[in-house]
């Protein structure tokens, strides 16, 4: 089982999230770039759009009681809305320690009809039992394991029988991923381009920029990432496309 290492990435993240306070100017640069589309309320850090978000809560196909996966879950915002919305038992698992502890006193902020219960984990080594989870959802996570193929296995093994995975992916234009994908034993069912989601984040990144002083004043280190991102990863848009897979046990 691969050990996880912390890279530069994890401490820009654990920057992030070590920041409890406000992210008045965040909201503002990604209520911006979304208009409509922006799903308030989640504290999400990331691409996720409304139409994304009902995607999810389509693809998933749970039944009201059933349990709920949500790896790389950072403060829990959506998952705790898919649960909220759909009566799920909801699981959330992050390798941040500062992500879980702000996604536990999140959940008081929903009308749940169970407890969430929220966990610190890694992709290569998820704290549940076998084929615990009837459906497990990731949002603009997996790109950062290391080892995606392993990185599935692991969220197969918890998983029952039949039940769905959903998650975000920026495929490389020059890469078919579905087929190495499915090396992890999952089931390929679906893959959906996330619509207009280039023109999201570079109008996100445009933000960023535009605001660098206003976020770090803000947010101290916690804009570290914000700001490595934004620099580092528009070379990166004409060159993928960000699709929502749905994979099945």
């Amino acid at each position: 089982m691969a050990e996880f290492q912390e890279d530069q990435n994890t401490v820009y993240y654990r920057e992030y999230y070590q920041y409890a306070g406000q992210r008045k100017w965040m909201e503002q640069v990604w209520s911006t770039a979304f208009g409509d589309e922006y799903p308030a309320g989640l504290n999400h850090y990331g691409y996720l759009t409304r139409h994304d978000l009902g995607v999810f809560e389509a693809e998933i196909a749970c039944e009201a009681g059933a349990s709920l996966l949500d790896i790389g879950c950072g403060r829990g915002g959506p998952g705790l809305y898919i649960a909220q919305q759909k009566y799920l038992k909801l699981t959330g698992i992050d390798v941040i320690s500062e992500a879980i502890a702000q996604a536990r006193a999140f959940q008081a902020s929903f009308e749940l009809a169970y407890p969430a219960r929220f966990e610190v984990g890694q992709f290569f080594a998820i704290p549940l039992p076998d084929h615990s989870m009837d459906a497990v959802i990731c949002i603009d996570s997996l790109w950062a394991a290391v080892d995606k193929i392993q990185a599935l296995r692991e969220i197969k093994r918890v998983m029952k029988l039949g039940a769905r995975v959903v998650f975000t992916y920026w495929d490389l234009h020059a890469i078919d991923s579905a087929p190495l994908f499915e090396h992890s034993g999952l089931r390929f069912i679906s893959r959906h381009e996330c619509p207009d989601w280039k023109e999201y984040q570079r109008k996100v990144y445009e933000g960023i920029l535009a605001h660098e002083n206003d976020l770090i004043a803000e947010m101290g280190p916690g804009a570290n990432m914000l700001l490595y991102e934004a620099k580092a990863s528009s070379a990166y848009l004409n060159m993928s496309v960000r699709r929502i897979y749905v994979m099945e046990a």
